[in-house]
């Protein structure tokens, strides 16, 4: 049986009794996460580290190293944290490497039991084995491969691939909001950013009755899919809300302010499924200056039509950094193609709003039209 050694993230400023708590939680996220995706291991939860026991190394690593709150991982075997028994693993782990690969070995020291060699032993004589059986030179800085030896109590966890989670903090210990996602690349990356925080995100999908129905909602849910994968039993599903009756309206009785009415709009139904579920804000895939309604003084008005907080992840991104990460995440694929707002907006659109020119403008109607469309929303 392997070992899969899953190191935390942002938890250690946190005091031990909410370090337990959020430790106790992760562990029970990517227990779920195991057994959804059929594979059989043992989750030992630990003050310094998650340890899953399994036959399934290869089926368990993804799946850690992508659950927010874990930082790094490393397969690895388990054996007595003794200099003869760590020299006799690592021996078994050298083969196959060349001379002309440099090589480092990395200690990792939690608590341990009393004669466990000390860190610069270990470097000493584990360092000197592997020059003997590999002839590789050592390199500090920059080395081809790494040895990392995790020592736990009278516990040595070897192996030599470290890789990086995605860190954050475990799903589920902080209190839910309500995301818009609309089918397009920003969104669902907001919509993990507040994931990988151990924020629940209650996804809400407003279709707008243009052209790209139902396509939008479909890729909508596809990357919804996606993220909820990652952080398991706290997974909510996606809302949907019919707003095509308020694009009819503004469509018809406005112009140059006409995606500043729908955005405001977008917020009230964000609004209404805040106050129907235990959410305590909004979030949102907006990103400052990146277009005509995402100037800092339209924020402003837009923000000004609730009263629950508003949050951006990505407002000072740049949009190759978005569509690094949505390709990372696998939701860039499902979300590409015109978004129903772009075949909304005018042609010249209002780029430094005055919150009472946009009260002036807002269709008589507006306010029960989206009335109608939001009832029975939960």
């Amino acid at each position: 049986m392997a070992v899969v050694v899953a190191g935390y993230a942002d938890l250690s400023v946190k005091s031990s009794r909410v370090r337990r708590r959020m430790i106790d939680q992760l562990a029970r996220v990517l227990e779920g996460r195991l057994q959804a995706s059929g594979t059989d291991a043992e989750v030992t939860a630990r003050f310094d580290r998650l340890l899953i026991t399994t036959a399934a190394p290869a089926a368990v690593v993804p799946l850690a190293t992508t659950t927010p709150g874990i930082a790094h991982v490393l397969e690895a075997a388990a054996v007595p944290a003794a200099l003869e028994a760590i020299c006799a693993h690592t021996e078994a782990l050298t083969r196959g490497h060349p001379a002309s690969e440099s090589f480092a070995v990395v200690i990792h020291r939690g608590d341990v039991a009393a004669g466990v060699p000390t860190s610069q032993q270990l470097k000493e004589v584990v360092g000197a084995e592997i020059q003997a059986h590999t002839d590789a030179a050592v390199d500090l800085d920059e080395p081809d491969r790494r040895y990392h030896i995790d020592l736990r109590g009278e516990t040595a966890y070897i192996g030599t691939d470290r890789l990086r989670g995605v860190g954050g903090l475990p799903p589920g210990v902080q209190e839910p909001v309500v995301g818009l996602v609309s089918g397009g690349i920003d969104s669902p990356v907001a919509m993990w950013q507040m994931l990988r925080r151990g924020v629940p995100v209650i996804p809400l999908h407003c279709r707008l009755g243009s052209g790209d129905e139902p396509e939008a909602t479909m890729r909508a849910e596809a990357c919804v899919r996606r993220l909820n994968a990652r952080v398991g039993p706290t997974a909510w599903a996606m809302r949907t809300v019919d707003l095509a009756p308020v694009v009819s309206l503004l469509r018809a009785e406005t112009t140059d302010m006409r995606m500043l009415h729908l955005h405001r709009c977008l917020l009230r139904a964000a609004a209404a499924l805040v106050a129907a579920t235990p959410a305590v804000g909004i979030v949102t895939g907006e990103v400052i200056g990146q277009k005509a309604s995402q100037t800092s003084r339209n924020l402003a008005v837009i923000d000004a039509v609730v009263d629950e907080v508003v949050v951006r992840p990505l407002a000072g991104m740049d949009k190759a950094q978005i569509v690094a990460q949505a390709r990372s995440l696998g939701t860039f694929a499902p979300s590409t193609g015109p978004t129903a707002c772009e075949q909304v907006a005018p042609v010249h659109p209002e780029t430094a709003a005055e919150p009472q020119a946009v009260l002036a403008d807002e269709p008589p109607a507006l306010a029960e039209t989206l009335r109608g469309c939001l009832e029975g929303v939960s």
